[in-house]
């Protein structure tokens, strides 16, 4: 590995030197699914959008998953009856943002690698790996715009959304008492 950094600062060498045997693995996400629910049972977190980590959201969208859903079936509003359409509601909210999410992480590793197909269309590839201030800067931007979906208030948003979806749905699909079911 110290091929790899021998014009790189001293503190990388003084790391390198003591990071003892390096292995490589595969990482690997998730393909986006056709869908995270059937029926009544629902998936979130990796078993729905697991990710690769270049952006460090995996967890957190665990979380805003988890958010969501226990928030909708909480509602006093749910019963057997219905339960499948509010599960539909947390597909509708969550999957499109999840598998962004994903999405956006793939592309920043491949930024990270400077891998040409992901690098800026006005950024010369060459310059780029030759370390030239002016092209790294754009690739800098590219990568805040990756960053940027971390700046809203998306759990808050998307709760004020499902709640509308599930009066909505429930409004058409009456509720039974469990006797009734």
């Amino acid at each position: 590995m110290k091929e790899y950094v021998n014009d790189w600062e001293d503190d990388l060498h003084i790391i390198v030197e003591n990071a003892g045997e390096v292995t490589k693995w595969a990482i690997s996400q998730v393909r986006p699914l056709p869908q995270f629910v059937d029926a009544k049972v629902a998936l979130l977190g990796d078993s729905a959008h697991a990710m690769v980590p270049y952006i460090g959201a995996g967890a957190g969208q665990a979380i805003e998953d988890a958010f969501i859903l226990g928030r909708l079936l909480a509602s006093p509003l749910v019963s057997r009856n219905n339960v499948a359409n509010v599960l539909k509601v947390y597909e509708d909210i969550r999957k499109p943002i999840s598998q962004d999410a994903a999405s956006r992480s793939l592309k920043m590793g491949y930024l990270m690698e400077l891998h040409p197909d992901y690098l800026p269309e006005d950024a010369d590839v060459d310059k780029v790996k030759a370390g030239d201030h002016v092209q790294l800067e754009k690739v800098a931007n590219a990568m805040q715009d990756v960053w940027s979906f971390h700046s809203t208030n998306m759990p808050g948003e998307c709760w004020e959304r499902a709640s509308e979806m599930l009066v909505q749905i429930l409004e058409a699909v009456p509720r039974k008492d469990e006797d009734d079911v």
